[in-house]
């Protein structure tokens, strides 16, 4: 599948070839990271063949976005909390029928300075290896979520993620230090996956916003071998392996009228 993306070739790439996720790529969440960024750019990457320093960090949340609504046959559902009266709201959104805005990166916005004092910052967008860089510096440490701010700020600032540069980071005026992260937020990309709910208890309306994290496509070991149980009769476990979500459910939905014929 042709996929363009959101961030319109800015850093060198327009496009990528993504192919459709099959259970050996579900097998391999089972034991991958539980870091949301690396656990996203390792199942990406599986799909397709890209240069990491040619895409951003937000091409990569798309990329898995759609790779997540594959496998949930282009349906989300998921389930709210009413603001008002805490009531539960299920509800879902579907890739096919509902609006979905894509904002992309306008060619200008690679780079911008700032100038405090005698000294001229430049910003940079941040690619998907910046994001490897920045989550792989952070990882597993006590400290991970100060790491990665501040190993974000460097490389928004276009510097490599050191303990010279991060001692640098953190002598920054805080003007500077905030404006790294007002100029990430101001050129964010990709999709705008949002939805109307009502509470079906008080009536009060509200649109929710969807962030799809990594539980949209992990899998855990029992439920995989659940569903290689159901087929095992019939198919061997390289050939299980191979099949799209689609493909095995249309594969049990044949199975199923088979055997009713039987009955």
């Amino acid at each position: 599948m042709k996929v363009i993306l959101p961030s319109n070739g800015l850093l060198g790439t327009k496009w990528l070839d993504l192919r459709e996720p099959k259970f050996c790529d579900l097998r391999k969440t089972i034991t991958a990271t539980s870091d949301e960024y690396l656990f996203k750019y390792e199942f990406v990457s599986g799909l397709c063949e890209f240069d990491p320093k040619k895409i951003t960090m937000d091409d990569v949340q798309y990329l898995y976005e759609i790779a997540a609504s594959a496998i949930s046959f282009n349906t989300l559902k998921f389930k709210v909390r009413c603001s008002e009266c805490d009531t539960e709201i299920s509800s879902e959104f579907s890739f096919a029928d509902d609006d979905i805005p894509v904002k992309t990166l306008h060619k200008d916005s690679r780079k911008c300075k700032k100038k405090v004092g005698d000294e001229e910052y430049v910003f940079h967008i941040l690619s998907a290896q910046d994001g490897v860089d920045i989550h792989t510096y952070g990882l597993d440490d006590d400290e991970q979520d100060r790491m990665v701010e501040e190993a974000t700020v460097c490389k928004v600032l276009g510097y490599d993620i050191t303990d010279e540069n991060i001692e640098k980071v953190r002598a920054l005026p805080v003007a500077i230090y905030v404006a790294c992260f007002l100029f990430v937020k101001a050129n964010r990309h990709g999709m705008v996956i949002t939805k109307a709910v009502k509470c079906p208890k008080c009536k009060t309306e509200a649109r929710v916003r969807l962030e799809l994290d990594s539980s949209w496509v992990k899998i855990d070991l029992p439920t995989f071998v659940a569903q290689y149980a159901q087929i095992r009769d019939c198919v061997d476990f390289k050939s299980f392996l191979d099949f799209t979500i689609p493909e095995f459910k249309n594969f049990i939905d044949y199975l199923n009228a088979e055997a009713k014929k039987d009955e």
